[in-house]
């Protein structure tokens, strides 16, 4: 397989848009705001952590989901977690319960009312995601995935070493 190397970056070469870093972030950041308008047209006035927190319970709810696995999720985020859960709380959409192995920790579970909104707002996630993909080959798409797959594969190994 061959190798992709990145050009050694000098002062005069610098260009922010033409690094992986900043791209990532840019589609991230716009997929985000691109999601919660498509969620606020729908009437649903949820922010990206109220989604990952719903679509995580729905999805595993099978699985104990402890707070602490959504903060890990949402790189360390802990106060934007905490109030959204807090918020999803009081729309009657998630209860917390206490972790019977930790108690500082709580366990994370959707109502009824949570799991009838989650394939709702799931249309809003996949018209977005269709948006954001339009004109892109599948195959490529599919390249793309595999290799960001990768790269956070070669992060979390790099970062088990240390």
């Amino acid at each position: 397989m061959k190798r992709f190397r990145f050009a050694p970056v000098l002062e005069n070469d610098f260009k922010p848009k033409d690094f992986l870093g900043y791209l990532v972030s840019a589609v991230m950041k716009n997929m985000s705001a691109l999601l919660v308008a498509g969620f606020k047209e729908q009437g649903h006035d949820i922010s990206r952590a109220h989604w990952l927190i719903l679509a995580k319970s729905y999805h595993f709810a099978n699985e104990k989901l402890l707070q602490s696995d959504v903060v890990e999720m949402m790189l360390g985020d802990k106060i934007t977690v905490s109030r959204a859960v807090d918020d999803l709380v009081n729309r009657g959409w998630l209860i917390q319960k206490v972790d019977k192995v930790d108690k500082r920790n709580r366990v994370l579970v959707l109502t009824t009312k949570g799991r009838q909104i989650v394939p709702e707002l799931m249309k809003v996630v996949n018209k977005t995601i269709a948006s954001a993909t339009y004109n892109i080959d599948d195959n490529d798409m599919n390249i793309t995935k595999a290799v960001l797959a990768q790269i956070i594969e070669n992060i979390d190994q790099i970062n088990n070493k240390k």
